[in-house]
């Protein structure tokens, strides 16, 4: 059964592959992919020589990393001798982290085929090889599994319906109970696998709680931004996508004497022609540096949490869509918090719902209301400020506990 299903798995990679190569003419993310991922095979032993027993993790994309990093920079500060490889699946991840000083070597994963994990693995031979979250490759657990490195999971998220649970798939399953540590985010993770008698899982936390607190005490903004802010009401729209626009151009519309944010989740230049047009009023672009009035659309990446900092509101994209954006970064300040209503896979979405640290709206209308709510009522996001401190004050410490948990990996070489 087991080599029938690696058989099958493999003549899907494949047909990956093949979509990829395809795609590079049409699209500028598959291009990247297409030529990362080769990049990386043409890398010689002796270029992967130096990386030899280092500490490996992989993230699918930008929002694993940072769920990651934290580890990742702690590992680095408890073992310097220790090289760091850094690999991504996804060119959002790449593009942007290709030159995080965090770690030695930053490339692409290559497509999972069994001579591709193989050839990798056997260079770098990691001394621990870190996932995060949901990045699993089969062929690349396989191989190192075979060739003695440990492996551990971070901020893990399980559920009953996962497809590798199917009775099908339990080679897959069998990979995941062969891992050192599964460190999974929540309760409901935890007692899925130990329903299913994994004796490898713990409860650790999320890790973007501690990264998120390290962020909010190193905030650097624009100049003119934080001038712009001085003295208004200010309304960040997060990772905003088109879907989200009915609510964000009325909220705009509804209180002109604020300063209004809008960070676009896609800053192409037809998808910031399209937004500009559905505010449906003069807004200036970060990227003109001679803008006015009381709409800013911002063009430009890795500034978003740090927006947050001189917020009295913050709305956060993709509710609408496929799911919401990050709402750790802005609920870190102690802000009211909005949402769509696509939130309800993601754990802290809840338990901060729960709270009332942030609020989930359907409708323009409700979110034009709630937010004349908090501004009338200041006392409402006193408290709310209190609630967010709280949570956060009990949900941080997961680096500290899965460092401690795997660091005896790391005092010796395999």
């Amino acid at each position: 059964m087991q080599t029938l299903l690696f058989f099958f798995y493999t003549i899907g990679i494949h047909l990956g592959n093949l979509y990829v190569w395809v795609g590079k003419y049409f699209s500028t993310k598959l291009s990247l992919l297409w030529h990362g991922r080769r990049q990386t095979l043409k890398k010689s032993r002796e270029d992967l020589l130096p990386y030899r027993h280092c500490i490996w993790m992989h993230c699918a994309s930008l929002g694993e990393f940072e769920q990651g990093r934290p580890l990742l920079e702690s590992l680095r500060h408890l073992h310097p001798e220790k090289k760091i490889v850094l690999t991504f699946f996804s060119p959002s991840g790449y593009e942007i982290r290709k030159t995080y000083p965090g770690a030695d070597l930053v490339m692409y994963l290559p497509s999972d085929l069994p001579h591709n994990a193989l050839r990798l693995v056997t260079m770098l031979k990691p001394d621990l090889f870190i996932l995060v979250k949901y990045e699993f490759w089969w062929h690349l657990l396989k191989t190192l599994r075979k060739q003695g490195s440990h492996v551990v999971l971070v901020a893990g998220i399980f559920r009953k319906k996962d497809y590798f649970f199917s009775l099908i798939f339990s080679p897959f399953e069998s990979l995941l109970r062969q891992l050192a540590y599964i460190f999974v985010q929540d309760d409901a993770s935890f007692k899925c696998l130990e329903e299913k008698k994994f004796s490898n899982v713990f409860i650790a936390g999320d890790t973007r709680v501690d990264r998120v607190l390290q962020m909010r005490d190193e905030v650097v903004l624009p100049e003119k931004i934080r001038k712009a802010a001085e003295g208004n009401k200010v309304i960040v729209y997060g990772s905003v996508w088109l879907s989200d626009m009915h609510l964000v151009s009325k909220a705009v519309q509804a209180y002109p004497d604020m300063f209004h944010i809008l960070v676009p989740h896609d800053i192409r230049r037809e998808n910031i022609a399209e937004i500009m047009t559905q505010l449906q009023q003069q807004a200036g672009l970060l990227s003109d540096g001679q803008w006015h009035g009381k709409v800013l659309v911002v063009d430009q990446i890795g500034i978003l949490a740090s927006l947050y900092s001189v917020a009295a509101f913050a709305y956060i994209g993709g509710g609408f869509g496929k799911a919401i954006h990050n709402l750790l970064e802005p609920a870190v300040f102690g802000i009211p918090v909005f949402m769509g209503p696509r939130h309800t896979k993601f754990t802290e979405a809840i338990a901060l719902k729960e709270r009332g640290v942030v609020q989930a709206v359907q409708h323009a209308e409700e979110l034009v209301k709630a937010i004349g709510d908090m501004a009338d009522h200041p006392e409402k996001s006193a408290y709310l400020r209190n609630a967010a401190e709280r949570w956060f004050t009990e949900n941080k410490g997961a680096t500290s506990r899965i460092t401690q948990s795997i660091a005896h990996y790391l005092k010796s070489k395999i």
